[in-house]
């Protein structure tokens, strides 16, 4: 699966005027940050501003999705409902969730929950609060993790990284061979492969991944 992988573009949405408009991928995955903000956190003010800045863009970028299929977790400065938006414009969009949702053959589960940074954003969780939402999108088998925050200690840039993620990638059973993630931004646009793991941040950019779904055995699938 080809997907082109999108995150934190805070309303600057030129990097899908970038590619040609005929270079399709297989899927869209945004992981958080992708609308503007007017204030530190007023969701009151924040959610009908950032609806009215997708209504001012939408006819704009939704050709520029190509007809693709667009998975997303929301992030920390997100408020209004993006894949709602989406979907009502006729864009194949659905929120990934701890759970988790197969599309063409893999598994991605995930959520865009971060550590708390000043208590005035989106989504500021609780070590425990985080290490339960981990908890619970490892436990759906995950062939692609798709956070906002990065793991901590890998391409976390400045910020706090969920420690639980680590934790469970390094010591836990699991089958992820892809987490992608934004959030720090002085990561952005890089990659590295580790314990088996490609891990991904896209903050401020579009990077291409490519994913092939797990082989099936021989007497049949044995998962999900």
């Amino acid at each position: 699966m080809r997907i082109f992988h999108v995150s934190d573009l805070h309303g600057d949405l030129g990097v899908f005027g970038q590619a040609p408009i005929d270079d399709v991928p297989d899927l869209w995955v945004f992981t958080g940050d992708m609308m503007p903000n007017r204030t530190r956190g007023n969701s009151a003010i924040e959610v009908p501003y950032q609806m009215q800045w997708y209504a001012s863009v939408y006819d704009w970028w939704v050709p520029r999705l190509r007809g693709a299929p667009v998975l997303l977790v929301p992030g920390n400065h997100d408020y209004a409902d993006l894949a709602l938006l989406l979907r009502r414009d006729g864009v194949d969009a659905r929120e990934v969730t701890p759970e988790g949702l197969v599309f063409q053959g893999l598994r991605f589960s995930g959520f865009g929950h971060i550590p708390l940074i000043a208590g005035e954003w989106n989504r500021e969780s609780t070590y425990r609060e985080l290490s339960d939402l981990t908890t619970r999108a490892i436990a759906s088998d995950p062939d692609v993790l798709v956070t906002h925050a990065p793991p901590d200690g890998i391409l976390n840039g400045f910020y706090a990284g969920v420690g639980a993620i680590t934790a469970a990638l390094t010591y836990g059973g699991h089958r992820v061979r892809a987490h992608l993630f934004g959030h720090a931004h002085e990561d952005g646009g890089r990659s590295i492969q580790n314990m088996g793991v490609l891990f991904v941040n896209s903050a401020t950019t579009l990077q291409v991944v490519r994913v092939l779904p797990p082989a099936v055995p021989a007497d049949g699938p044995q998962r999900r």
